[in-house]
């Protein structure tokens, strides 16, 4: 479907087509670092575990990543590259805390997409990400707020 296990295409002149280009690795990586210092603040509420998993905390994840990816001005060539940065992006969060962080990230993006809480959650997350940039805030605060409750 998504196709994110192909060996990467070679152009004319041989030099590998970027599935994966390093700059959304970086850009991926640094965005984990972020928002985990949220995650890792709220892991031992008592809710955390069911409350990451709500459309809400899903939407907030991806929005945040997505708002970095444009604040660093990062295109790529269709939704399978932006999927697999996503992908990336979530397995640099959830690191060995969760099994399946592919799977959580997958189900976030093909399966909650038009869910109100995830798309509040999505718009939640992208905005702090961009206050953050900007100095306004110093962690991801509604995310945090949400698990913590």
């Amino acid at each position: 479907m998504f196709n994110f296990f192909k060996k990467p295409r070679q152009h004319n002149n041989g030099v590998l087509d970027k599935q994966m280009l390093p700059a959304s690795d970086k850009i991926a990586l640094l965005t984990a670092n972020a928002l985990g210092l949220t995650l890792m603040l709220c892991k031992h509420s008592p809710n955390y575990e069911h409350k990451i998993g709500t459309c809400f905390a899903r939407g907030y994840i991806v929005g945040y990543f997505d708002a970095a990816r444009q604040i660093a001005g990062l295109q790529f060539n269709d939704s399978e590259e932006f999927v697999a940065y996503l992908i990336k992006g979530h397995m640099d969060l959830f690191g060995n805390e969760m099994d399946n962080a592919m799977g959580y990230c997958l189900l976030s993006v093909l399966h909650f997409q038009q869910d109100s809480q995830y798309i509040r959650g999505r718009e939640t997350g992208g905005r702090e990400y961009f206050e953050f940039r900007k100095g306004a805030l110093q962690t991801a605060f509604s995310l945090g707020e949400f698990l913590r409750k």
